[in-house]
């Protein structure tokens, strides 16, 4: 989503005279953390994150606009309808308390990624036999990532996996979108001989 803030710009020293729209974006931050604490099960899952603002361009400059942005996810329809409403109307009220106005633009994201029950069975067994069962984790809990691989479940009974990167003398590592992430080519050969399996034996 992206949210654009609308005040009044004015002098820092005189803010009476303008409306502010960094005020009101730091309300709205805020008032957002109560949407999915408040109105969508908790065994249901979503996820609200404003990952970017920006507004302003000199210290005694209260700015006109500001945008923000960020995602919205959650794991079962019913629960990113609800929201999706309420976070339209806590974002609009909020900015409305603070004199200002707010226009919200949503970009619709990708399904869900469900797996299909025979189609992890199969490659489990698949990657158990092949990498051995100290290396299989099926994972415990769902995971907010968006992906495009969710198409394909929409057609076909699919199965998404992840392959594991972590080198055997390394603890830890960054996860995706770190700044300090860094692909493990080592990780290829096994997924390459994972893929060549599935596509034999399945």
């Amino acid at each position: 989503f992206e949210i654009t803030v609308e005040g009044r710009g004015g002098h820092a020293a005189m803010p009476h005279t303008a409306r502010d729209p960094v005020y009101a974006a730091s309300l709205i931050v805020t008032a957002l953390q109560q949407v999915v604490a408040r109105n969508v099960n908790p065994v249901e899952g979503a996820v609200i994150s404003v990952t970017s603002i920006e507004g302003g361009s000199g210290f005694n400059i209260i700015p006109g606009t500001v945008t923000m942005g960020g995602t919205l996810r959650a794991l079962e329809a019913g629960a990113l309808e609800i929201a999706r409403r309420r976070f339209t109307e806590v974002v609009q009220a909020t900015a409305q308390a603070a004199g200002c106005g707010a226009t919200i633009d949503y970009a619709h994201g990708y399904p869900v990624t469900r797996n299909d029950p025979d189609a992890f069975e199969c490659f489990e067994a698949i990657a158990r036999r092949t990498v051995g069962d100290d290396r299989v984790r099926p994972m415990e809990f769902p995971v907010m990532g968006g992906e495009d691989f969710s198409y394909y479940g929409q057609r076909v009974p699919a199965c998404f996996i992840v392959l594991g990167l972590l080198a055997p003398d390394v603890e830890a590592m960054p996860g995706l979108h770190h700044p300090g992430f860094d692909f493990n080519d080592d990780a290829l050969a096994t997924g390459v001989e994972l893929l060549c399996r599935l596509a034999l034996e399945a």
